[in-house]
């Protein structure tokens, strides 16, 4: 999907100069939202909740205690693919990514969530659509609503955190966060200057402050067209909380955090971190769905880009994050 200068919309002036930069940042995404109730469910449909769609011959997930899995959602990547050719990076016949986890069925009960050995939260991805029916299973966690694209897919730009993660020094994402660190820097010194400030100085400063690059780009972003909130499939992530790159890389590569920093440190962990780091960059977000359980956190699919540019499915994991 090519992207140039005419596809920001409403860029601020302070950030004009800097408008090529942002458009390397881009990247495309596709916005969700629920059907009418009522609406017929078709098999292999994007849905949240109601029953999962199964291939002859497939069991429903189930933990290690052997209970079912309750079923959170699907999305159909073969249909996307086929909607939105270009759009997102995925690789021939992606199929329909679902995800199973006890977290909904228990009002949020972190533990069931948290226990990752006792299987209480299973992504299956099933690449062969054709003969998809509906399975029963445990009763539904919430009604079965379709997920319908929004319309054209739109542009999403990253977060200030999002920008300050594990990068290679020539990554524009540094680039973009050094210009707005080094105006944030500036306006400090000039505030540091300012010995006695009085009522009218106060409002002074506000005033500042609104001017900061950060502050205009981040208002730019999260309430122009080029937000990442609601369900979304690409993008960049609308985290609740810090980027969680390294946190998947880590879970990829069948490590904890704990060995990654052991007590006293070695040139192999440091070596390990290094690995790591590199492999966190080439994360993606696939889909990102919230509000599953009433509360207010956020599920996030993501997978790291394979050597063709395509996501790499079979390495999916999932985050969660609530604020």
């Amino acid at each position: 999907m090519e992207i140039t200068d005419a596809d920001l919309v409403d860029v601020p002036r302070q950030l004009k100069q800097h408008q090529r930069l942002l458009v390397r940042l881009v990247r495309p995404q596709i916005g969700f939202s629920p059907a009418e109730a009522g609406q017929p469910t078709r098999p292999g449909a994007s849905r949240i909740g109601g029953d999962p769609d199964l291939p002859p011959g497939a069991a429903w997930p189930t933990a290690a205690d052997g209970s079912l899995v309750p079923f959170a959602f699907q999305i159909n990547l073969d249909q996307l693919a086929t909607q939105f050719p270009g759009v997102l990076p995925f690789g021939p016949r992606p199929g329909l990514l679902q995800f199973y986890t006890a977290f909904v069925d228990r009002g949020g009960d972190w533990r069931r969530y948290l226990d990752q050995a006792g299987g209480h939260n299973q992504l299956v991805l099933h690449r062969e659509l054709t003969d998809l029916r509906p399975a029963t299973g445990p009763a539904p966690v919430q009604p079965g609503q379709v997920l319908l694209p929004t319309g054209p897919p739109g542009l999403s730009l990253p977060n200030y955190l999002e920008l300050d993660q594990p990068r290679e020094p020539t990554d524009p994402h540094l680039e973009l966060l050094e210009i707005l660190d080094a105006d944030a820097d500036a306006d400090d010194e000039d505030l540091d200057d300012v010995e006695d400030l009085t009522e009218d100085d106060d409002e002074d400063e506000d005033q500042e402050h609104a001017e900061d690059l950060v502050y205009v780009y981040e208002d730019w972003r999260d309430f122009g067209e080029h937000n990442n909130s609601g369900t979304l499939a690409g993008g960049y992530p609308g985290w609740l909380q810090d980027p969680a790159y390294v946190e998947a890389a880590i879970a990829d590569a069948g490590l904890t955090p704990d060995e990654l920093r052991p007590k006293p440190d070695t040139p192999e962990a440091a070596a390990l971190r290094g690995r790591i780091r590199a492999d966190a960059a080439r994360w993606r977000l696939v889909f990102q769905v919230g509000s599953l359980c009433g509360d207010d956190g956020c599920f996030y699919l993501l997978a790291p880009l394979d050597p063709a540019g395509h996501y790499d499915l079979d390495r999916i994991r999932h985050i969660y994050q609530c604020t």
